[in-house]
Protein backbone atom coordinates (compact mmCIF):
# COMPACT_ATOMS: atom_id res chain seq x y z
CA UNK A 1 0.00 0.00 0.00
CA UNK A 2 3.00 2.01 1.07
CA UNK A 3 4.47 2.14 -2.76
CA UNK A 4 1.14 2.73 -4.21
CA UNK A 5 0.57 6.17 -2.36
CA UNK A 6 4.24 6.66 -3.42
CA UNK A 7 3.85 6.20 -6.94
CA UNK A 8 0.61 8.36 -6.93
CA UNK A 9 2.76 11.04 -5.01
CA UNK A 10 5.40 10.72 -7.52
CA UNK A 11 2.90 10.51 -10.28
CA UNK A 12 1.24 13.80 -9.24
CA UNK A 13 4.64 15.70 -9.00
CA UNK A 14 5.09 14.98 -12.41
CA UNK A 15 2.60 16.10 -13.75
CA UNK A 16 2.89 19.32 -11.60
CA UNK A 17 6.23 19.36 -13.01
CA UNK A 18 5.00 19.06 -15.78
CA UNK A 19 2.39 22.34 -15.89
CA UNK A 20 4.87 24.63 -14.51
CA UNK A 21 7.20 23.75 -17.29
CA UNK A 22 4.26 24.40 -19.80
CA UNK A 23 3.05 27.18 -18.24
CA UNK A 24 6.59 28.72 -18.11
CA UNK A 25 6.94 28.23 -21.95
CA UNK A 26 3.82 30.07 -22.78
CA UNK A 27 4.15 33.10 -20.70
CA UNK A 28 7.93 33.43 -20.95
CA UNK A 29 8.57 37.26 -22.39
CA UNK A 30 10.81 37.52 -24.75
CA UNK A 31 13.90 39.48 -24.83
CA UNK A 32 13.31 43.42 -25.35
CA UNK A 33 15.54 46.23 -24.77
CA UNK A 34 12.93 48.16 -23.89
CA UNK A 35 12.52 46.73 -20.56
CA UNK A 36 15.31 47.90 -19.14
CA UNK A 37 14.14 51.38 -19.41
CA UNK A 38 13.76 53.27 -16.21
CA UNK A 39 15.56 50.61 -14.32
CA UNK A 40 17.67 53.06 -12.73
CA UNK A 41 15.55 55.64 -11.92
CA UNK A 42 16.08 57.48 -9.36
CA UNK A 43 19.21 54.54 -7.87
CA UNK A 44 21.84 56.92 -6.21
CA UNK A 45 24.90 54.39 -7.38
CA UNK A 46 23.65 54.92 -11.23
CA UNK A 47 23.94 58.70 -11.12
CA UNK A 48 27.45 58.36 -9.87
CA UNK A 49 27.91 56.20 -11.98
CA UNK A 50 26.45 58.50 -14.85
CA UNK A 51 28.12 61.65 -13.57
CA UNK A 52 31.76 59.83 -13.42
CA UNK A 53 30.81 59.29 -17.02
CA UNK A 54 30.12 62.33 -18.10
CA UNK A 55 33.29 64.01 -16.33
CA UNK A 56 35.38 61.63 -18.19
CA UNK A 57 34.12 62.34 -21.86
CA UNK A 58 34.22 66.10 -21.25
CA UNK A 59 38.30 65.69 -19.64
CA UNK A 60 39.30 63.55 -22.25
CA UNK A 61 37.06 65.38 -25.29
CA UNK A 62 39.34 68.87 -23.62
CA UNK A 63 42.36 67.47 -23.59
CA UNK A 64 41.95 65.78 -27.02
CA UNK A 65 41.02 69.25 -28.25
CA UNK A 66 44.08 70.59 -26.76
CA UNK A 67 46.57 68.16 -28.31
CA UNK A 68 45.11 69.10 -31.82
CA UNK A 69 45.54 72.54 -31.41
CA UNK A 70 48.89 71.80 -30.26
CA UNK A 71 49.97 69.80 -33.43
CA UNK A 72 48.36 72.47 -35.54
CA UNK A 73 50.30 75.42 -34.05
CA UNK A 74 47.05 76.96 -32.73
CA UNK A 75 48.39 77.77 -29.45
CA UNK A 76 49.62 81.58 -30.29
CA UNK A 77 46.11 81.79 -31.48
CA UNK A 78 44.90 83.96 -34.49
CA UNK A 79 43.69 83.52 -38.08
CA UNK A 80 47.24 81.99 -39.39
CA UNK A 81 47.02 79.28 -36.39
CA UNK A 82 42.96 78.72 -37.13
CA UNK A 83 43.52 78.85 -40.53
CA UNK A 84 46.14 75.77 -40.29
CA UNK A 85 44.14 74.09 -37.71
CA UNK A 86 41.45 73.39 -40.45
CA UNK A 87 43.21 72.58 -43.09
CA UNK A 88 44.58 69.73 -40.85
CA UNK A 89 41.31 68.83 -40.48
CA UNK A 90 40.51 68.34 -43.76
CA UNK A 91 43.19 66.67 -45.08
CA UNK A 92 43.40 64.32 -41.99
CA UNK A 93 39.54 63.68 -43.08
CA UNK A 94 40.75 62.63 -46.69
Amino acid sequence: MAEATLEERVATLEQLVAQLIHTSKRTARKKDWRRTIGMFDGDPIMQEIIEEGRRLHTEEATQAHMAWHERAGALGGGTAARFRCRRIRVIAKE
